[in-house]
């Protein structure tokens, strides 16, 4: 299988983080190793891919399109061999039942949220799949993680259920609690269980797993969508748009104290679109702001994070997961993108001073290389200084201010 490295498109992102612009850098096309965008029988069909699961060498990219004819949606997941990164293939297309909301694999075991509640499938054989289970949830499903031989659901109207999968035929309850808010993602780290249930961070004691118990909560000021820990429990939760007075923003959290989380960053994104995700792999915070591509930061400090680079060509990104030091992606449209994060991104072209931030010196930088003559001032690459360097220089520095 062919396949298409996606070109590299000359762009710059602005983010605003405390009271800094920072000039963000273009992520070069070698970073992504592979794509594949799967199709189904129905030639007229535009799917939609959202969620993604990886269980050794496979992903599972779930995708849905709407069949105008019948007036019915189809929801597939498409299992995929990814043993290697740059040449991925379809392994086999099975129909779901309902659409996902998340999907979690383990040992060729699905674990599916849905609006039913926890769907449980066998994928040992993926083009014949087996459910073994449905597990109803009173209210939507909009989460699932699996720890051991536990599953652990974020559910829209009654927050988190702990539930028994030991036998996965027969999903067993062990423990609840409600939470006011609608719960959207979960993530388990040890005894702890984080939860974005709308208006706030939750943490949760769920060292007794039958009485899981709120340890502590921190409001928000927008709509808190997604949330991912790191690899020494802060936690950066996903504040979505939700009205001209209030900003879509990433937040940091130091949760040394589980009762007091304790907010130590703010990247704001201003009020022109959604931070629709965020996903922490090592040293590096993956975020999705709207339809502009996914975003790259420096979580060395936590309390400090610095831009790296923008994946441009990642747009309208659903869904994150890391694998074997790589980084699996939904594209809405594209399908499954691979990316290599270890691969720098390269400057970004408006920060004509090299300083990381982006602002007037770096116009008036670019101003005196023009007035030069200076190779680095001919952005359209033509050996002229002109008009056209100009423009280029304005597009460059204005597409990604807020």
């Amino acid at each position: 299988m062919a396949i298409h490295h996606l070109p590299r498109v000359a762009t710059m992102t602005l983010i605003v983080a405390s009271t800094q612009s920072f000039a963000q850098n273009t992520c070069p096309s070698s970073s992504y190793l592979g794509t594949l965008t799967p199709t189904v029988s129905d030639p007229s069909a535009e799917l939609i891919y959202e969620n993604i699961a990886i269980d050794g060498t496979s992903a599972y990219l779930s995708s849905s399109y709407f069949d105008q004819g019948q007036g019915i949606s189809f929801y597939t997941l498409h299992v995929i061999d990814i043993a290697d990164p740059q040449a991925p293939f379809i392994i086999a297309q099975p129909v779901l039942n309902a659409p996902p909301a998340a999907i979690t694999v383990t040992n060729d075991i699905a674990y599916i949220a849905d609006y039913q509640g926890l769907r449980i499938i066998d994928l040992s054989q993926p083009q014949q799949p087996d459910q073994l289970a449905l597990y109803p949830t009173p209210s939507f499903a909009m989460d699932v993680q699996i720890v051991g031989t536990k599953a652990y659901i974020a559910r829209r109207d009654d927050g988190l259920e702990i539930v028994d999968i030991s036998n996965p035929e027969s999903p067993t309850h062990i423990g609840e609690i409600d939470l006011p808010g609608d719960s959207r993602s979960i993530a388990v780290d040890g005894d702890l269980a984080y939860v974005a249930d709308e208006i706030a961070l939750r943490v949760i004691d769920i060292s007794n797993p039958t009485t899981p118990a709120l340890m502590g909560s921190s409001f928000t000021a927008a709509d808190a969508w997604d949330l991912s820990v790191d690899e020494t429990g802060n936690v950066y939760l996903a504040d979505r748009y939700s009205g001209q007075s209030v900003t879509s923003s990433v937040r940091v959290y130091d949760t040394t104290s589980p009762a007091t989380p304790n907010q130590i960053a703010t990247l704001s994104y201003g009020s022109f679109g959604a931070v629709r995700g965020v996903h922490a792999m090592g040293d590096q915070l993956f975020v999705v702001h709207g339809s502009s591509g996914l975003q790259s930061l420096d979580i060395t400090n936590p309390a400090s994070p610095q831009p790296l680079g923008e994946y441009d060509q990642a747009q309208s990104v659903n869904a994150m997961i890391d694998h074997s030091g790589l980084l699996y992606a939904t594209s809405a449209d594209d399908g499954l993108i691979i990316i290599d994060p270890s691969i720098d991104c390269g400057p970004c072209q408006a920060d004509f001073n090299n300083d990381g931030v982006l602002n007037f010196f770096d116009v008036s930088a670019f101003l005196s290389g023009f007035n030069a003559q200076d190779a680095q001032a001919d952005l359209t690459g033509d050996g002229i200084h002109n008009f056209f360097d100009v423009s280029a220089f304005l597009n460059l520095f204005n597409a990604g201010c807020p």
